[in-house]
This record gives structure tokens, sequence and C-alpha cells, in this order.
């Protein structure tokens, strides 16, 4: 099982954090809370913006 974390507004509009068109997925919940963490601290999204972590098939 992969984990992949997302951002959520308020109005339903959805996250995903990729590069080169490939989905961010982490292989253990912890390294997944560990990139949500960054993303907290670097403030790349506007505050309005909840980050969750998801359960992903890849």
């Amino acid at each position: 099982m992969l984990y992949r974390v997302v951002g959520l507004m308020k109005g339903g509009s959805l996250v995903s954090f990729c590069q080169e068109n490939e989905e961010y997925t982490f292989s253990t919940r912890a390294k997944a809370q560990s990139f949500l963490e960054n993303i907290k601290s670097e403030q790349v999204l506007p505050s309005n913006y909840q980050l969750k972590i998801e359960k992903t098939i890849h």
C-alpha cells in the first residue's frame, strides 16, 4: 500500500503533489507525514488548504 499527500480547499478543489507528471507517493505513512510537515513548514499552499494523507493503489 502507498500513501499520498493531498491538499483540500473548502470549495472542493484538490491538489496533489507531482514532479515530471508523477505523483509523489510514499511507502509508509510516516514518510508521507514527514512530507506533509515539510509542506506546512515551507508554506507551499495558502492557509485555506487542509493537508491530509490518503491511501492509494499504484
